[in-house]
């Protein structure tokens, strides 16, 4: 005969659920920044909007280092660039950041919208097997916009699906829809 868990038992605080989800990321941050370079991929192109955005003044329309427009929204080159501002240099931490950002917003959404409808176990465990899957490394080891893309999508997703339930407004829908925009184009919105 099998035991039922008691329910009575006690639950962690969100917080230290949120810092474990936290720390997990950091590790795997920690790696990807320090680890072998990888310039081959995005890095060069995204490294090349952040200079024309810095030292040329390029905030709403980036080039590239062929000349050619940058051919997604601002919003990653923004965040890089915010980095490269405060500590002076261009390097992988700055250009690898937005994605992985986005990467950790998405996993707290997991924990968070997890725990609200299946428990802390669901949302925790769901959060973790997110951060330790191919698809997040991936987006925490390149400068790519799918990891920051991700983030805003899953909010809209969320706040589509509350707005359902509840039958009221869509504005945190359409706000987290225009994020997503800003990120990756018209796709924010499909």
């Amino acid at each position: 005969m099998t035991q039922t868990p008691d329910s009575r038992s006690p639950q962690p605080d969100a917080s230290t659920l949120f810092a474990a989800i936290g720390l997990v990321w950091l590790l795997l941050f920690g790696i990807a920044v320090t680890g072998y370079p990888d310039l081959v991929d995005n890095e060069r192109r995204v490294g090349a909007y952040v200079l024309d955005a810095v030292q040329n003044g390029s905030w709403a329309c980036q080039h590239d280092f062929t000349g050619a427009v940058a051919s997604k929204p601002p919003l990653l080159t923004w965040i890089a660039s915010t980095v490269v501002m405060a500590t002076g240099k261009l390097s992988r931490f700055a250009i690898y950041l937005p994605s992985a950002l986005g990467t950790l917003g998405v996993a707290f959404v997991i924990l968070s919208a997890g725990r609200k409808y299946f428990g802390w176990v669901a949302g925790f465990l769901g959060a973790l097997a997110y951060l330790l899957s191919p698809t997040a490394d991936i987006q925490v080891v390149t400068a790519r916009y799918d990891g920051l893309f991700a983030f805003p999508v899953a909010l809209a997703a969320l706040a589509a699906f509350r707005s359902w339930q509840t039958g009221r407004g869509w504005i945190w829908f359409w706000l987290a829809s225009a994020v997503a925009t800003m990120v990756k184009g018209p796709l924010g919105l499909i």
